[in-house]
Formats: C-alpha cells, sequence, structure tokens
C-alpha cells in the first residue's frame, strides 16, 4: 500500500494558508510518528518520499520504501544527476511519470 505525499510535504491543494499549517504541524517528531503507525498498517511505501523516507529508516530503523514522480530519461544530460539510473541507485522502487508527455515520453 501506498502513502501519498501531499499532505506530508504540506502541500493540500486548497490554500497558501493550510499549507503554512499543515507543514508547521508536520514536525519530524509528529512525521516519524506518521510513517511509524503507516507501518504498523502495513502501509510501506510513500510516493516521492526520498528525502523523508531514508531519514525516517535511518534514525528510526524503518523499513518504508519509497517512489517517484519523473521525467527520468537514461539520457543523464537531459537531467543531470537525475536520469533513471542515477534515481534508482537513491533506493527507489519505481518511477513514474506524473503529468503531461514530455519529450520522448508521448507515445
Amino acid at each position: 500500500m501506498i502513502l501519498g505525499s501531499n499532505v506530508v510535504a504540506g502541500l493540500s491543494h486548497l490554500s497558501r494558508m493550510i499549507d503554512v499549517e499543515i507543514r508547521a504541524w508536520n514536525t519530524p517528531e509528529r512525521l516519524a510518528q506518521q510513517f511509524k503507525h503507516c507501518e504498523e498498517l502495513g502501509i510501506n511505501c510513500m510516493e516521492d518520499g526520498l528525502a523523508k523516507i531514508t531519514k525516517y529508516n535511518a534514525e528510526n530503523g524503518g523499513k518504508l520504501l519509497f517512489a517517484t514522480r519523473n521525467t527520468a530519461s537514461l539520457d543523464e544530460s537531459l537531467k543531470p544527476g537525475r536520469g533513471a539510473k542515477e534515481i534508482a541507485r537513491s533506493g527507489c522502487i519505481s518511477i513514474h511519470h506524473g503529468g503531461a508527455g514530455d519529450i520522448g515520453t508521448d507515445a
């Protein structure tokens, strides 16, 4: 099961004021509690969670996985450091395209 990233990242899609409130509420301690609770419930992956999940796992012995939204190309010259191979090396379990087609991704 996959945990979405909007609320964890402080993105409400409602207003900037709510975004600020969410970010203030999501202290590192609360995020750790939320991730631990997710693990207890069997939620074992977070969308777009590289920074937060790797930190949580390292500091709390967690075993959460993460996926990412990206337009990762095999050609690193298009986005240096953000190509598919670099993202895979980070421990990411999947890369999914989160928007309209980009160069090389349109069918």
